[in-house]
């Protein structure tokens, strides 16, 4: 190779076997402020020769000989303030110099680290932390967003303490998984750069019973639609406390089946259930679906007579906390069954049909913080008393409070 020479000093010449230096970034053309940065200037060159950086306040180390090539390693923090500035390798050989330059563009996004990715458990509460860092100057934070298979779900207001937002998650439930994004913003000069960066809350509740139907013809079927985090789901039928097998008088079917599950007002579709009971010798009564997975249980109730359709429905979730639940069923004042079920710790029951809407406040983190805490529509957990007329009637004796359910 032949390389033309900048006369540093006088007696100029062509200097030979010596190429013109090159500059690898190792990244970006674009430097994010304070972040480091490898540089490398690499000469292919037998000679012997001096190599050295002028750029910031890098300081300059013997290069490395790979081969046939000379190396010289550099690291780099830019600032903000450090924009348009020219950095230049240099290559020296006795009395001549040449060099490759490259002009610094710097931008001054804040930097974001967020919580790794957390598990959501049944009545838990989920904090997401979201911290800033870099060449910070006037910065501020978004709203956090909240999104479930790509699709925006809400956005939810943080708890702000210098350069960290906290999310508070109060009893953590299946409609607060999904993608949570932190944005943020960095104002240099009149110039704001934004940032964002994502985590994920994944979540493990009772089977989720989405619908219910009774069918009549041609035969009698009972059928929950339901969807499962965890699986597998254990489905059991029972007519009263009795336990339904296959058999000549019973089906049982149970397939995976696209859901749309409503997460804070917005459908979401999931990998779901459908499990169906056939009735081939209808008797009236009380028909029981009981969904288990390893956190707890799920219940619905039909009621049926010959010649009427499904006339009452109730949504019974257990979670593997029950201390003790003692409940009978009775049918026009007669006592039909009594059981007895214990577990270890308290019960949590929802009627239908659900109410929708109830507003849920996030708490507050820290009373010396000084920002507004976020908010959410979510099922309201309170349960109402459900009357209707000969159906049958179930009691709850729990060491926690509990309501009565009527029917």
């Amino acid at each position: 190779m032949f390389f033309e020479c900048m006369p540093l000093f006088s007696g100029c010449k062509t200097i030979r076997n010596l190429s013109r230096p090159n500059i690898e970034k190792y990244g970006e053309e674009v430097f994010v402020a304070g972040t480091n940065r490898i540089l490398r200037c690499n000469v292919i060159t037998p000679l012997n020769l001096q190599m050295y950086w002028n750029c910031l306040n890098i300081s300059s180390y013997p290069p490395i000989r790979y081969n046939s090539t000379l190396t010289i390693m550099a690291s780099i923090e830019a600032k903000s303030s450090d924009q348009g500035k020219i950095c230049t390798c240099m290559v020296q050989y006795e009395n001549f110099v040449t060099s490759t330059s490259f002009v610094l563009n710097v931008s001054s996004p804040p930097i974001i680290q967020v919580s790794n990715a957390t598990v959501c458990n049944q009545t838990s509460d989920v904090y997401l932390l979201c911290k800033l860092s870099g060449d910070l100057n006037h910065y501020g934070f978004s709203q956090w967003k909240h999104t479930v298979n790509g699709k925006f779900i809400r956005k939810l207001n943080g708890r702000t303490h210098g350069n960290i937002s906290t999310l508070l998650i109060q009893s953590c439930s299946h409609e607060d998984v999904g993608h949570y994004t932190c944005i943020a913003w960095n104002k240099i000069n009149r110039t704001k750069y934004w940032s964002n960066r994502t985590t994920v809350l994944t979540g493990q509740d009772i089977p989720v019973i989405i619908s219910t139907e009774t069918i009549t013809e041609p035969e009698l079927a009972f059928v929950v639609l339901y969807y499962s985090v965890p699986s597998p789901v254990d489905v059991q039928w029972f007519r009263y406390r009795e336990k339904l097998e296959n058999s000549t008088l019973y089906l049982f079917s149970s397939i995976k089946q696209s859901v749309h599950v409503p997460i804070h007002r917005t459908k979401i579709v999931y990998d779901g259930y459908r499990s169906r009971l056939g009735v081939l010798q209808p008797l009236s009564g009380v028909y029981i679906a009981v969904l288990k997975n390893k956190i707890g249980e799920a219940k619905h109730y039909f009621r049926w007579q010959p010649g009427t359709q499904d006339s009452s429905s109730i949504h019974l979730s257990v979670t593997l906390h029950l201390v003790s639940v003692r409940s009978s069923i009775k049918e026009k004042g007669r006592d039909v069954i009594t059981e007895t079920v214990r577990h270890e710790n308290y019960v949590k029951y929802y009627a239908a049909p659900e109410e929708e809407d109830n507003t849920h406040v996030y708490n507050e983190t820290d009373d010396s913080m000084n920002a507004s805490t976020g908010q959410y529509e979510e099922i309201s957990d309170n349960y109402e008393d459900i009357n209707t007329t000969d159906v049958h009637e179930r009691q709850y004796d729990v060491t926690h409070h509990y309501n009565e359910i009527d029917i």
